[in-house]
């Protein structure tokens, strides 16, 4: 996801903590699309639709993969965030790309692959944008970052539309968001 600047990251982040307190949930209750209720999935969106961010989806079919091909858990995730960086930076580099972003993941991995994504996200930022833009990366647990926990039911709305299941609301909402739509294979 993506924001236009500073600013509307910070409105999307008070419109959802404006929403957790609607709906009377504890301050660093974190909204999960597979944990959420029908009722919370609706209202969620109907915040998000009003949030002034673009997305760049990136969905990987593990069973249309090679037999073989990426079976290591490890080496699937580089080249899945790889794939998914070189994309960002390619929608970053145009003309009215930012001079300066914030590229903020969950910390929910190892140390290891954290030093990765920094220095391969950072090698991109050099070699990609011609604009020399600077890209900060940072992980950040997703139960204290409310951008994160957007990122996370979009994603799950995402995989759902993916799979054909019916969502508590129109996906519409999500599909005029959208700057890249890519599956692989």
């Amino acid at each position: 996801m993506v924001f236009r600047d500073r600013e509307s990251a910070k409105a999307a982040r008070r419109a959802i903590q404006q929403l957790r307190v609607e709906l009377k949930r504890k301050p660093l209750s974190e909204f999960k699309y597979n944990r959420a209720g029908r009722d919370c999935k609706r209202r969620f969106f109907e915040v998000a639709s009003k949030l002034d961010f673009r997305i760049h989806s990136f969905t990987l079919n593990k069973a249309g993969l090679a037999p073989g091909s990426l079976s290591e858990s490890k080496r699937m995730y580089r080249k899945v965030t790889g794939w998914t960086l070189e994309n960002l930076m390619d929608s970053l580099a145009g003309p009215a790309a930012p001079r300066a972003a914030t590229l903020i993941f969950d910390a929910c991995g190892d140390r290891e692959f954290y030093d990765y994504f920094q220095r391969f996200a950072e090698h991109l930022a050099r070699t990609r944008l011609k604009n020399n833009a600077v890209i900060n990366v940072r992980a950040q647990a997703s139960h204290t970052e409310d951008l994160l926990q957007l990122a996370d039911m979009v994603c799950g709305a995402i995989a759902h539309h993916r799979l054909g299941k019916k969502l508590p609301f129109d996906f519409g909402v999500l599909e005029s968001r959208f700057s890249t739509f890519r599956s692989w294979p």
